[in-house]
């Protein structure tokens, strides 16, 4: 009897528990995104413009690159996704310039282009600060860069150079640069003037 009790109130159990609602999780597609980004994984360039990306692109790219003179073929492969067609070929046309008073001179001059052709300053940039930029009419842009040369032996000069940007087929890219000039020993004028007077002065 006292066996048949028990099995009578096993299976009520069973029973009992078979009849409650199963619970389930909730499906990750119906979680809020918030829910599931991965901390600290936000899109940092989301919030900058298009000459804003190309700017800071150009100067990260130009930290790594040798000081001083026209750049190499690596250089240049370092630059090109910042820059304009037109500005590359004259950074091409400038260093085979360089290749024929190098030949014409026997190497007993110096090169036509010294010190640092992308900045006001003999020596370069060490450091550069946020793109100020500005987009106008006809595909034109232009970024104001702070930029600062920190002299290992002591003393920082800072000054200020423009990039002159233009569209090409819905990309930015910088096509001249405007010297904000450091003193009476920096450059003066533009990029690309600078370029085009160390092709006029090599020879044919």
């Amino acid at each position: 009897m006292n066996s048949r009790r028990w099995l009578v109130a096993l299976m009520a159990a069973l029973i009992a528990a078979c009849s409650q609602p199963a619970t389930k999780s909730a499906p990750s597609s119906d979680l809020p995104d918030s829910a599931t980004a991965e901390p600290g994984k936000a899109d940092t360039g989301a919030d900058r413009t298009g000459p804003e990306r190309i700017a800071i692109g150009f100067y990260t790219a130009y930290l790594k690159l040798p000081a001083g003179g026209v750049p190499s073929a690596d250089g240049r492969a370092r630059l090109r996704p910042y820059i304009s067609p037109a500005l590359e070929q004259l950074l091409i046309n400038a260093a085979a310039a360089e290749v024929r008073h190098d030949a014409a001179t026997n190497g007993q001059e110096p090169p036509l282009l010294e010190g640092d052709p992308f900045t006001s300053l003999f020596e370069g940039a060490t450091e550069f600060g946020e793109p100020d930029c500005t987009e106008g009419s006809g595909s034109k842009a232009s970024c104001k860069v702070a930029l600062t040369h920190a002299d290992p032996e002591g003393g920082t000069a800072k000054w200020t150079d423009t990039l002159d940007l233009v569209e090409l087929e819905a990309v930015w890219r910088i096509n001249d640069i405007e010297y904000g000039g450091v003193g009476d020993f920096g450059h003066h004028g533009r990029l690309t003037e600078l370029l085009k007077a160390v092709i006029a002065d090599a020879p044919s």
